[in-house]
């Protein structure tokens, strides 16, 4: 039940019952696989969106594991990113980033930029346009101690890190982990700069 509560996107999906019936040793084990699995959801419903693909729910709630809704979203991710019109066209200039860029991190401001964000690192940042647009995040591109794409989450009164992803969404290293805790800790208030890691 805790599951359908927090997961309320999978419901009425093999795939929830999926999560429900994986052993985990803590209830912070489930949690965080949850939170990503939802992740997964999203990205590939809003790549759906993009597509127009008229029956994308339908198409989502077919897949019958995880490893499939992975197959579909990356076969999703390499049609949005192989054409750079449709990745941009949900607008141009993003409102101003939350926090300044710096030489080894930079604030992404358009929606084609975004776009060749995501081919460069072949993963699905384009879809994000949207909520870009809406204030609900702010994508940056870290250019060292590695190349990676950092999400910083705006729907609470602190912004927060979201994903953090490598080329092919490959995790980051532990130096740009703390490249990336450093640079929120200077540029959020003094009272919320406890470590930044969501999940």
């Amino acid at each position: 039940m805790a599951i359908r509560l927090n997961a309320p996107a999978l419901a009425g999906t093999q795939l929830l019952k999926t999560l429900a019936d994986h052993p985990y040793q803590r209830l912070s084990d489930a949690t965080a696989q949850i939170a990503r699995k939802q992740s997964l959801w999203r990205d590939t419903r809003d790549l759906g969106a993009l597509l127009q693909i008229a029956d994308a729910s339908q198409t989502l709630t077919r897949c019958s594991s995880f490893a499939a809704l992975e197959r579909l979203h990356d076969r999703w991710m390499r049609r949005v990113n192989r054409d750079p019109v449709l990745a941009s066209q949900r607008g141009d200039a993003f409102p101003p980033p939350p926090f300044p860029g710096t030489t080894a991190i930079e604030p992404i401001l358009n929606a084609g930029d975004l776009a060749a964000e995501g081919r460069q690192m072949r993963h699905c940042v384009a879809s994000y346009a949207q909520r870009v647009s809406a204030g609900r995040c702010y994508l940056y591109r870290m250019l060292e101690p590695e190349r990676a794409t950092i999400e910083i989450v705006l729907d609470g009164a602190v912004p927060t890190l979201g994903q953090f992803k490598r080329a092919n969404n490959a995790v980051p290293g532990q130096a740009a982990w703390d490249a990336v805790d450093a640079w929120l800790r200077e540029h959020r208030p003094p009272a919320d700069r406890g470590p930044s890691r969501r999940f």
